[in-house]
């Protein structure tokens, strides 16, 4: 057997050997560039996000610094630095006004709102417990509902129970959360 190649089989090996490493190299840096961008694109959406936030609470620090803790309007929609006494006793008269045969206000606690929330404000929780007729108790939620603050509430539990001369009543549990101006 001749262990010599012809020089046409040389001269056509060669150039198909460069267009077959030429076509791994292309496919090399086309998957490269593909990664790359997907890479880009995500840190781009990532960028375009943390700018957003960071607009947002500039424009919020911006506008508290305008407005101070006195801006009007500001201070009916949270309670102010010593509005924890008046949101307790505008509590009770809900409950009055609802008609609750008991209305206790077992825990008052005041504690940081959430990471990143503004650092003047913190936020008040009162675990309310009631007791009345079934209309009397949805009245009284709902009135506690409709407060003028961003109030919520966790644990809601209503259960029926024996009242008063046999008479079925319907208890109320709840925690109610609200922000407040510090002191």
């Amino acid at each position: 057997m001749n262990r010599h190649l012809s020089p046409t089989i040389k001269l056509l090996a060669l150039p198909a050997l460069g267009a077959l490493l030429t076509g791994l190299l292309f496919g090399f840096l086309s998957y490269s560039i593909m990664r790359e961008r997907g890479t880009i694109s995500s840190l781009e959406t990532k960028l375009a996000s943390e700018k957003t936030k960071e607009l947002s609470l500039k424009a919020a620090r911006l506008l508290l610094a305008d407005m101070g803790d006195g801006a009007p309007g500001l201070g009916s929609y949270y309670l102010g630095a010593e509005g924890v006494a008046p949101f307790i006793e505008e509590i009770e008269g809900i409950g009055r006004k609802a008609g609750m045969k008991t209305l206790l206000i077992h825990s008052v606690t005041l504690q940081p709102l959430a990471a990143g929330s503004i650092a003047s404000m913190e936020e008040l929780r009162l675990v309310v417990q009631a007791e009345g007729a079934w209309g009397e108790t949805v009245r009284f939620l709902s009135m506690l509902e409709s407060l003028p603050l961003p109030v919520s509430f966790s644990a809601v539990t209503l259960e029926k129970r024996q009242g008063e001369a046999g008479m079925p009543a319907w208890g109320i549990a709840t925690t109610i959360e609200v922000a407040k101006f510090k002191p």
